[in-house]
């Protein structure tokens, strides 16, 4: 497993290169673009949730990890209940994360951590696809 990485600086910041953490935000960009400025920090921690999903469903579903199909009902859940212009943004990542980044074996695990949207920092961290490869590991 990699470490984790971190970007300081919120939303818009930029990764360094060849890190989890830049093409975890590259991935995640339409969201974050469409979203504009996060009212606050549970608004980025909801989006990079989101992003997260869209990134990790489509490695369970081929797989046929354990849980797949709960990830798919929450999805299809998140679906459902989200706003008109965010339904495609959503769809469009799935879409994205089987064509443009099917090479990427990884899952990941993504969190916020700070208590504002200025001194926030999103870690993106890659795990293996097999069963309990999400879960986080004590620190």
């Amino acid at each position: 497993m990699s470490r984790p990485t971190k970007i300081d600086g919120g939303p818009k910041a930029q990764g360094v290169p060849g890190k989890v953490s830049e093409m975890i935000l590259e991935f995640a960009r339409p969201l974050l673009d469409a979203m504009g400025q996060p009212g606050s920090i549970e608004d980025l921690r909801v989006a990079m949730q989101l992003v997260m999903v869209c990134w990790n469903l489509p490695v369970l579903q081929r797989k046929q990890l354990p849980g797949w199909d709960q990830h798919q009902r929450h999805f299809d859940s998140v679906v459902a209940t989200s706003p008109e212009p965010v339904v495609p943004i959503l769809l469009r990542l799935v879409e994205s994360r089987k064509t443009t980044f099917a090479q990427v074996p990884f899952m990941v695990l993504v969190e916020v951590r700070g208590t504002s949207l200025d001194k926030c920092t999103i870690y993106a961290e890659a795990r293996g696809s097999g069963p309990g490869q999400l879960a986080k590991k004590p620190t």
